[in-house]
Order: structure tokens, then C-alpha cells, then sequence
């Protein structure tokens, strides 16, 4: 049985943001839960106003104007029957909603993404996968999906639908914590639970075939076996690939027709995030669905 009280939903009004309130809504629905809508006003772009004669006057006008649109998109969204509250911060949009998550005692937070590439990622990241890198407690990012698991379009009733899950596994103490949210939903909406190892082989010439064979054969005896720890209660499909991980998950997502991919993250440090990458991010902003990262256990929405 799945426990869920309280969400937060950053917004920065984009059309990822208002994805990201459709699911908090659904969501909130279905488990009878409160939402907390933020708005963080970087101090950066804040402080060119308070060098100015009348400055201050034009930052209360502007978070006038913001908590103004804030009302407007609980309107345009329909939570008339969920309990909203709405916010306006001042600080550090990663920072801040992070803080806001511990003061408001959330269990998960939803959060849209713009799936930005490129240098612009490299330099400043994205405030999203700082987000998914440092929260204490489960993120759900949502990135116009080619195929999810609510129905957003207008006039369409919220539903929360899930029929297939994607987890990826490399066996690791993030993959465990994850595989207890993937299988605590599986049960609850009877979704069929995909469990991908993607095994890496740079072995050339004659022997290659039979080594695929053979490392394929015990990637699927370790899920048996993983899985049976952590989940010994419900059937999995064991998938098994081979190449860039980040590649073969979000590949596998599309030939599953996955509604959601649930992910242990390893919380890397800033330094090696910037100079390696990591899975989990790539999979955020390629996905073709929503992604649930988990990175500690200790705040949890599921009941044992």
C-alpha cells in the first residue's frame, strides 16, 4: 500500500512545470494528498532591482505579480478539490526548493525539466538534476513525455495509469532502494515490472559470441536473485542488454512502451558529475516518460 501526504511542485511557469502540476494533481487525487506550489525568485536576476531608488517597491510589485500567476495555474489546472498551498522564495532555485521540501515534510517532489544539453548543462547544470542529485527524499521529473502515465491534455480526467515499469539495475545499494518504490507501485496499480541489467562486453573475435551468452545467462541469474531480496513477492520480466547504459535504458523505455522508469541515483559530487556524467541525468532528459530517481531511503512513501 502506498503513503502519500504531502508533494511539492517547483514552477518556473514553463510548460514542463505545468506537465509536472498535471501529475502532482493526479497524484494528489489518488492518495488524498496536500500540494505545495513554489516559485523561487533568483536572488541574481533579484538584485540589479534593490540597486535602484524604488527598488524594493518594485520587488513586492513583482511578487505580486508572480503569486498571481501561481493562483492562475492552481485555476487552470483544476485542484478546486485539492488542498493547495502556494509560495514565493527568495535564493537559489535548487537550494531553496530543497529546503522548502525539509520545512514542508514532503515525500516526493515533481518537477519539470527542459532536457537541456550542451554546454548550458555542462557549465550551469540544470536545476532539475541538482535537484535529483541532492534530495533527501524520492523526485518525480516529468519532460513532455512522449508517454507517460496521466493524461494532461485539456478537459482530460486525471487518472493516474500505470501498466508498465522500466527499473534499471546495476545491483548497487541505489538500485535496492529504488527497486522497493518500483515494486511498491508495480503491486499497487498491477503494473508489469521491467528489471534492465546492461551488461558491458569489449571482447572482440572468436570467443565473443559465446561470452555474450554466458555474461547474459548470469545478468539474468543476478536480477533473479537481486530481485527475489528486495521484491520476492511479484513476477519481473528480466531484460538483459548490452552497450551505453544511458542508451539502453532509454531504448528499452520506448520498446516497453514504459510509463514511468524508476532509478537509484548515487548522489555524485558536483566535480565528477560535471567531468563523467551520469546515467541517471542522461536518462532524465532523453526519456520518453517520466522518471523517478530515489537516492536515500529515509524518507519514503511507501508502506512495507
Amino acid at each position: 500500500m502506498i503513503r502519500l501526504e504531502k508533494i511539492l511542485v517547483p514552477t518556473d511557469f514553463s510548460e514542463s512545470s505545468k506537465e509536472a502540476l498535471c501529475y502532482a494533481g493526479a497524484l494528489a487525487e489518488r492518495y488524498k494528498a496536500r500540494v505545495l506550489l513554489l516559485h523561487v525568485l533568483e536572488s541574481d536576476l533579484m538584485a540589479p532591482f534593490r540597486a535602484i531608488e524604488g527598488g524594493q517597491d518594485l520587488t513586492v510589485k513583482l511578487k505580486a505579480n508572480k503569486q498571481n500567476y501561481l493562483e492562475g495555474l492552481i485555476k487552470l489546472e483544476d485542484l478546486a478539490d485539492i488542498e493547495v498551498e502556494s509560495r514565493i522564495v527568495e535564493g537559489t532555485p535548487a537550494y531553496e526548493i530543497i529546503e522548502a521540501a525539509k520545512d514542508y515534510g514532503a515525500e516526493l517532489i515533481v518537477l519539470g525539466t527542459h532536457g537541456l544539453s550542451g554546454p548550458q548543462r555542462v557549465f550551469f547544470g540544470s536545476v532539475a538534476e541538482r535537484i535529483v542529485r541532492t534530495a533527501p527524499i524520492p523526485v518525480l521529473t516529468v519532460r513532455r513525455p512522449e508517454h507517460g502515465f496521466v493524461e494532461c491534455s485539456i478537459g482530460a480526467r486525471r487518472v493516474v495509469g500505470l501498466k508498465n515499469i522500466l527499473m534499471p539495475t546495476d545491483f548497487s545499494e541505489p538500485s535496492a532502494y529504488a527497486a522497493r518504490y518500483a515494486c511498491a507501485l508495480a503491486k499497487e496499480y498491477e503494473a508489469q515490472l521491467h528489471v534492465l541489467h546492461v551488461a558491458w562486453t569489449a571482447t572482440t573475435g572468436p570467443d565473443r559470441e559465446f561470452l555474450e551468452k554466458e555474461v547474459k545467462a548470469e545478468a539474468e541469474n543476478s536480477i533473479g536473485r537481486f530481485m527475489e531480496k528486495e521484491c520476492d513477492e511479484l513476477e519481473v520480466v528480466r531484460e538483459v542488454g548490452a552497450g551505453m547504459p544511458f542508451q539502453e535504458i532509454v531504448a528499452e523505455a520506448r520498446k516497453k512502451s514504459a510509463d514511468l522508469i524508476v532509478m537509484g541515483t548515487h548522489g555524485r559530487t558536483f566535480l565528477k558529475y560535471a567531468l563523467l556524467g551520469s546515467v541517471t541525468s542522461k536518462v532524465i532528459r532523453k526519456a520518453p516518460c517520466p522518471v523517478l530517481t530515489v537516492r536515500h531511503p529515509r524518507h519514503k512513501f511507501e508502506m512495507p
